[in-house]
């Protein structure tokens, strides 16, 4: 009985001393970031990377925000397809996603990405 609680206290006592050491080292982490970084970057810094760095801003493809349906020429239209398209509630966009998966063979109806275009304009023809 005395060398099992022997040992229940020695595994205790690396938990304790492993979580002292976690501790310790977060503490460290968090003081060398409070006192070596700034916090807050002005305008006028932003600015000035900007103008030092024009050339990794530079837009090389075309790229759109909104949902994107490649319809096949003989799809049947919907005359609810425009407002599934510009839809906000779920149930629409569930409906735009049925109607997608039905007649559609690539689309995109998330609108929160950025994507290029290119690649979509030069794979299909939409009159």
């Amino acid at each position: 009985m005395e060398a099992r609680n022997k040992h229940k206290r020695e595994g205790i006592d690396r938990r304790v001393l492993g979580y002292r050491d976690t501790s310790l080292a977060h503490s460290f982490v968090e003081e060398l970031v409070n006192t070596q970084l700034k916090r807050a970057v002005s305008d006028e810094e932003i600015e000035g990377y900007y103008q030092s760095y024009r050339e990794n801003f530079v837009l090389r493809h075309n790229i759109s925000r909104g949902r994107f349906v490649a319809l096949p020429k003989h799809t049947p239209t919907s005359t609810q397809l425009s407002t599934l398209l510009i839809a906000k509630t779920e149930a629409k966009r569930t409906a735009l996603i049925a109607y997608c998966l039905q007649f559609v063979k690539e689309y995109t109806v998330r609108r929160d990405r950025l994507v290029t275009m290119g690649g979509a304009y030069s794979r299909h023809t939409i009159p």
